[in-house]
C-alpha cells in the first residue's frame, strides 16, 4: 500500500501544480524533488534505520508523510496552496519515502527466521 501512495504521489503533486505554475520546468521539477532524497540521505537513511526499531521508524516515516499530504491537501482546499509548498511537501515526502523503504528492507531479517 504504501509503495502504491509513492506512486499516486508522484502523479499526483505534478497535476496540483498545474494549479499554480504553467511552467513544465517547474512542474516537472516536483517530480525531481520527489526522488533527490534517495540521492542524498540513503546513506543517512541507512544508518537511521540501524540505530533505530525499524518498526518505529516505519511508522513514523508513513504518519509523516500522511500528515504532509494532510497538510497541503488543507491548503489548497483553503487557496493557501503555492509551487513552493508543493516542493517543500514533496521534499519532505521524499525524505519519508527513504527512511520507510530503506527500513523495510532492512526489517526482513527480523520478520522472516
Amino acid at each position: 500500500m504504501s509503495s502504491l501512495a509513492d506512486g499516486i504521489v508522484k502523479i499526483a503533486l505534478p497535476l496540483v501544480a498545474i494549479r499554480f505554475t504553467r511552467s513544465p520546468v517547474l512542474i516537472a521539477g516536483l517530480s525531481f524533488a520527489v526522488t533527490l532524497p534517495w540521492l542524498l540521505f540513503a546513506l543517512q537513511a541507512g544508518a537511521l534505520a540501524d540505530r533505530l526499531d525499524r518498526r518505529r521508524a516505519m511508522l513514523g516515516a508513513n504518519c509523516g508523510r500522511a500528515l504532509l499530504l494532510a497538510v497541503i491537501v488543507i491548503a489548497v482546499a483553503l487557496g493557501a496552496g503555492s509551487i513552493w509548498a508543493l516542493y517543500v511537501v514533496a521534499l519532505s515526502i521524499g525524505v519519508a519515502e527513504t527512511i520507510y523503504d530503506t527500513s523495510a528492507q532492512s526489517i526482513m531479517p527480523q520478520v522472516v527466521g
